[in-house]
């Protein structure tokens, strides 16, 4: 294990997926890293010591992270979920509409599904 205990490399993984993770949804979000650490009241350099893989964030600031992305601990480690916030956002609309309307968006989504197949 070139001299690397399960921990470290464990930890090394996990770092890597977090500041990919963070990366990918500020950037959905359209902030820097500056204005995303003002906006959750954290030093600039803290959020760019983790960003540049020198920390990782504690959960509760994993947490406030993700209410600033407007999205769950859950969402943040769902790797199917590329964009989360999008996800939901589909999902809250989709679940009030009437049965007839869902069944219609299902069939539409099912089309395109079938398109991706046929490439």
């Amino acid at each position: 294990m070139d001299g690397k205990s399960r921990k470290d490399i464990i930890k090394e993984s996990l770092g890597s997926y977090i500041r990919n993770r963070v990366k990918g949804l500020r950037e959905q979000k359209g902030v820097s890293e500056y204005k995303m650490s003002k906006d959750i009241d954290c030093s600039d350099s803290y959020v760019h010591n983790f960003m540049m893989g020198k920390s990782l964030p504690s959960h509760v600031e994993l947490f406030i992270m993700c209410e600033y992305f407007d999205i769950s601990l859950s969402d943040f480690y769902d790797t199917k979920k590329p964009n989360p916030v999008l996800a939901n956002k589909a999902l809250d609309i989709f679940s009030k509409l009437d049965d007839k309307d869902m069944k219609l968006v299902l069939g539409i989504l099912d089309r395109f599904e079938g398109k991706e197949e046929q490439k």
